[in-house]
């Protein structure tokens, strides 16, 4: 697949008229980039934050996702990343920066808020008690949740010993804090309701194979506890939760098996009892899949961000469109070109874009961020389509399991003014593949008419486009808007797209038989060819048929696909000529009623 880009740095670029994109981020000599999450800006535009170069990073983006500004972050001596970040009531910014250190040797969070106009720090603040990491931040009714884990257990570094949240004000006071002694590994998701309520994942210890889901009030209250297993023992991840109007709840995870491989599982919950409602799992051929987002669109939909799990895999980003039902819509796949394509967030607009973040990495030293903006169909300017990937959708048995935890003791807040900072630079290279070449024909049509093909908007933008119409009038055609194509004689049919970036790409027709026309008849009453009329089979709503001597009289005229005129005038047989006939007439193509008008002449034989 030949590709096309643009490579900038900073201001400066070409813009493009497009409504989606694949942007690709790197620093300037190769290194690591990785973007870990985004939001929309309220003027519009986009902030993001990761990690680059052993320091954690905020950028804010303009509309196309070109660089307006970028700053570093680091505290210290190790290596950093902003995991989180919300834009606070006051227009600033709010962000969660991490050491990347062991988990049971250097485990600290700093959160701070940053300029919206420069990401200049406005205070900051450490929490370094117990070895305490927050990784997730979202806003709340009247301040911002936090959620994180400390990691301060002896006999096993990796697991987690408590369960952290706290709520802050915008000036970065602690409102309230908890620590609730449970064996998670570490938080995984966060994610608040428009009521303030927090609901927290994260995976208990391995013994239980559970992953579980806490429910916390605004106040910090502990509402309910659930965990959810596959009644099999494999490890269980829940990696995004999203409430329902009504109380349901959809969660998305994934079954990593003992054997190898993975399934990814997509359930809805009920309270009171939190019992599940029904459960799928959805397995892609030839792809070792993980859930590592979700979200609701518009239409009232979820779409699933997956990834694949295989290291240094080359399979591209993977999007699931389901309903709230249960029912199946549609997956859409993203090359980005790497060794292996990392989405780590998924957003959806207002008006139902979806944006995509994460890293594409090509080896243990460099990776690219990339910033994805698809349609509402998840399709992208710039992504030639990719083989069709097979859905396996089944239902996935569950178990259930309710328990209660504790409140723990409290943890340390230290005012930090050393937060460094600097700007550096970073490169946006804008990939512009050719698209997903989509067009839609009829499955069929009848010989004599003329068919609409249906393009996607955004070949508009494109120049070099080839169409092959064999069999046709026209047969072929340049430029994004073919006009109506007719057929004359029945049979099947290829319709095809040619582009020099892309693939070739082609559609089936079936021409149902139309007998035609006649061009002459001999009304002798010999019982051949003695009436003329136009011979089609497809089934029409309406029919209109004239026939006209060459002084413009009309001669025949009938309303009745089956009359036919007899050769006659006024009683009196009509002088041998040639005689002009119009035929026009309605019939359901593509679910719409369409008019044809078709004319040509006939010659009386006597």
């Amino acid at each position: 697949m030949k590709k096309l880009f643009f490579v900038f740095a900073f201001f400066y670029g070409q813009i493009l008229s497009a409504q989606t994109f694949i942007n690709q981020y790197s620093t300037p000599g190769g290194g690591s980039v990785k973007i870990l999450h985004q939001i929309g800006a309220a003027g519009g535009g986009y902030y993001m934050c990761g990690a680059e170069q052993k320091k954690g990073f905020v950028a804010k983006l303009d509309t196309l996702g070109g660089i307006l500004w970028k700053k570093q972050y680091d505290s210290g001596t190790g290596t950093f990343e902003v995991q989180d970040l919300v834009e606070s009531k006051n227009g600033t910014l709010i962000g969660v920066m991490n050491t990347v250190e062991p988990q049971n040797s250097n485990a600290s969070t700093t959160v701070f808020k940053l300029s919206a106009v420069d990401g200049a720090v406005v205070w900051a603040t450490r929490w370094s008690a117990g070895k305490t990491e927050f990784t997730c931040i979202e806003p709340s009714v009247d301040g911002y949740i936090l959620a994180g884990s400390s990691f301060n257990n002896p006999a096993n570094p990796s697991l987690s010993e408590n369960q952290r949240l706290a709520k802050i004000d915008e000036d970065g006071a602690i409102l309230w804090q908890k620590s609730f002694v449970t064996p998670f590994t570490k938080v995984r998701t966060l994610y608040t309701d428009a009521a303030g309520n927090a609901y927290v994942t994260g995976m208990t210890n391995g013994s239980s194979l559970l992953d579980e889901i806490f429910v916390f009030s605004p106040d910090g209250s502990l509402m309910d506890n659930f965990g959810y297993n596959a009644n099999l023992s494999n490890v269980f991840l829940i990696t995004a939760v999203r409430p329902l109007a009504g109380g349901d709840i959809i969660v998305a995870s994934t079954f990593l098996l003992q054997g190898g491989g993975s399934v990814m599982v997509v359930f809805r919950i009920r309270s009171p009892g939190w019992n599940v409602v029904w459960s799928k799992s959805y397995r892609i051929n030839g792809f070792n899949g993980e859930i590592v987002d979700m979200e609701q669109s518009p239409d009232g939909q979820l779409v699933a961000l997956c990834r694949d799990r295989t290291a240094g895999s080359t399979a591209p980003v993977v999007l699931l469109k389901f309903k709230d039902n249960s029912s199946f819509t549609w997956l859409r796949t993203i090359d980005v070109p790497s060794s292996a394509d990392m989405g780590t967030s998924l957003s959806i607009t207002p008006d139902g874009y979806l944006e995509i973040v994460g890293s594409a990495i090509f080896d243990a030293q460099n990776s690219n961020g990339f910033f994805i903006r698809t349609d509402t169909l998840g399709r992208v300017k710039g992504n030639c389509p990719s083989p069709d990937l097979n859905v396996l959708v089944q239902n996935a048995p569950l178990g259930t399991n309710v328990s209660g935890y504790g409140n723990g003791g409290s943890f340390n807040r230290t005012v930090v003014n050393d937060l460094a900072e600097s700007a550096s630079e970073l490169t946006r290279k804008l990939e512009v593949y050719a698209p997903d070449f989509t067009f839609v024909v009829p499955d069929s049509t009848c010989a004599f008419d003329c068919i609409n093909i249906t393009v996607n908007p955004l070949l508009a933008d494109l120049t070099g486009l080839e169409w092959a119409f064999p069999g046709a009038t026209p047969s072929v055609f340049s430029g994004p808007e073919p006009p109506p194509i007719c057929y004359e004689k029945n049979g099947d049919y290829s319709i095809v797209l040619i582009t020099s970036e892309c693939d070739t790409v082609t559609r089936q027709i079936v021409v149902n038989s139309n007998l035609g026309v006649p061009n002459a008849f001999t009304p002798n009453d010999d019982g051949v060819n003695d009436r003329f009329r136009p011979l089609l089979d497809c089934e029409l709503t309406s029919y209109v048929f004239e026939i006209y001597n060459r002084w413009g009289q009309r001669i025949f005229f009938t309303n009745e696909k089956s009359d036919a005129w007899d050769g006659t005038y006024l009683g009196a047989n009509a002088p041998p000529d040639v005689y002009f006939w119009r035929l026009q007439y309605n019939r359901i193509q593509e679910d719409v009623q369409q008019r044809f008008s078709k004319n040509g002449d006939v010659t009386l034989i006597r």
